[in-house]
């Protein structure tokens, strides 16, 4: 039997892990912390390993709640749409299960989509949003990533597989040199933290979720959708990021209400893994309204 326990980073003090049975299977969660509920939302191919860093300083104002997405991390991976509703349908249930009514919620990434059409689709549900380095700012599906995605999949797997593919992406995503020693030295780790999910007999169904949540997030423009937002939120750009354009972010600020908060973070796509001091700091500023007061490592506007 394959040990899974390699895939269970420690534990952070204060927190603990629950398996919740959902409609469309397990979910996990990590949860801690104290005071009003906070939803932490991963990216495509991420889990909640990705705000480990963050919890320990969130879980001092908020009961953090970061679960693992169908399809994800160490939750269940059904034979579902992967669409962008889908998701927040899923959210939505979760809280429903932990008997929240309304929570803040932050995302990164695909997350940040997610929680941003959460809050235009759901707006009962939800406080503050802040999206980080979010996707949804295309104004049509992008076509060189369809190709892209048309060319290395075929009927919900990739067409070839090579654990150097897999050091490639994540050098891109986290903006490190694909030869040669890594700029950050916690990249080790997650290259071998990817490496051991992708071995686990877990791979097809990975592979499936993989596959339909990038063509669902390309499926989604937010452009034009999201009028019924009225949270306050906080778009997080990073500096150099590879993976959404700085179009695309501006587009959706643009798209975003007034008194949208705006702050630029170095650490490119990543700043949950490089950058979680400041991120950390930047999301409680926010959502304890000190946003206007505080700007660590980059500049702050507020959408007029």
């Amino acid at each position: 039997m394959y040990a899974w326990s390699i895939l269970e980073p420690p534990t952070p003090p204060g927190f603990r892990r629950l398996r919740l049975a959902q409609s469309w299977g397990w979910q996990h969660l990590l949860a801690g912390g104290d005071g009003p509920p906070l939803f932490l939302i991963h990216g495509l191919g991420g889990s909640h390993r990705d705000f480990l860093s963050l919890l320990p300083r969130l879980g001092q104002h908020f009961t953090c709640l970061a679960p693992d997405l169908p399809g994800f991390g160490l939750s269940a991976k059904p034979n579902a749409s992967y669409s962008t509703d889908f998701f927040c349908q899923s959210l939505v249930e979760l809280a429903e299960a932990l008997g929240v009514a309304r929570a803040d919620w932050a995302g990164h990434s695909m997350g940040g989509q997610i929680v941003l059409w959460l809050a235009a689709s759901r707006p009962e549900r939800v406080g503050r949003v802040a999206a980080i380095c979010p996707a949804g700012g295309h104004t049509a599906p992008e076509g060189v990533q369809r190709t892209l995605l048309w060319l290395l999949t075929y009927d919900d797997r990739f067409r070839f597989f090579h654990p150097r593919l897999l050091d490639l992406g994540l050098s891109h995503v986290f903006g490190q040199p694909y030869l040669g020693p890594d700029i950050w030295p916690g990249m080790a780790e997650i290259r071998s933290y990817n490496q051991a999910f992708w071995d686990t007999p877990q791979r097809p169904l990975l592979e499936r979720a993989l596959i339909r949540s990038a063509k669902g997030v390309l499926a989604h423009s937010l452009l034009g959708k999201l009028d019924g937002l009225a949270s306050p939120v906080l778009l997080v750009e990073g500096q150099g990021d590879r993976v959404i354009p700085p179009r695309q972010t501006a587009a959706l600020w643009e798209a975003l209400p007034p008194g949208t908060q705006r702050v630029s973070l170095p650490g490119g796509h990543m700043p949950p893994y490089l950058e979680p001091e400041r991120l950390a700091e930047v999301l409680l500023a926010f959502l304890r309204a000190e946003v206007d007061t505080v700007r660590p490592g980059g500049h702050t506007t507020s959408n007029p």
